[in-house]
């Protein structure tokens, strides 16, 4: 068992490195509506993203088996068998309680060339999610982080800022993990939870 999970770790980062040899050449559009101590509103407009969901499974194993499906698909396992450049951030929710415990839902943005009609996933659990306009509380973090504790005290440390603020309706029942970089990136990188707004 530990040979298997070192050779998936391998595989997985040999496929980060090939697609993040360079910074990704377009990020989701979003504007800043206003900024604050340790964070900014965004909005983030109507936009495709493409998806896949991992049940009853939480932190490396979960963004590993995620990952790999969604790579899959913006590597030619679409309809048109078409290469889709890689794109940032990549989002990451945990959907609350599910049937088999916790979805986690991984998401690419789709670039705008392809936002109109994307290929359609030939894999099942990868699917096109029509995102709607979200208005977000965005806080931004540099360093790595791959414990969902590092992801979970950003996020509190962002809830405190937003109440220390005086905002309000917003919800902070769950949240997004963004993450921009690859991890061959060793410098200056950026990481991001945001809370939805209602």
């Amino acid at each position: 068992m530990k040979v298997t999970g070192v050779v998936v770790g391998l595989v997985y980062l040999q496929l980060a490195r090939a697609q993040f040899e360079v910074e990704v050449d377009e990020e989701a559009p979003y504007d800043v509506i206003k900024t604050g101590p340790d964070y900014e509103e965004r909005e983030y407009p109507a936009t495709q993203w493409v998806c896949h969901n991992t049940l009853g499974m939480t932190g490396a194993k979960a963004v590993r088996n995620s990952f790999v499906a969604l790579f899959k698909y913006i590597t030619g396992s679409n309809e048109e068998e078409e290469e889709i450049a890689m794109t940032a951030p990549v989002t990451m929710y945990r959907q609350g309680e599910g049937a088999d415990g916790d979805v986690f839902q991984m998401c690419f943005y789709i670039p705008s060339a392809h936002q109109m009609a994307p290929p359609l996933p030939t894999n099942p659990e990868v699917y096109i999610e029509e995102r709607p306009n979200l208005r977000v509380m965005a806080r931004t973090f540099g360093g790595f982080a791959w414990k969902d504790s590092q992801w979970i005290y950003q996020a509190n440390q962002l809830k405190e800022a937003l109440q220390k603020a005086g905002e309000t309706s917003v919800d902070y029942k769950a949240f997004y993990s963004a993450g921009y970089d690859s991890p061959m990136k060793w410098e200056n990188r950026r990481n991001e939870v945001w809370f939805i707004k209602k």
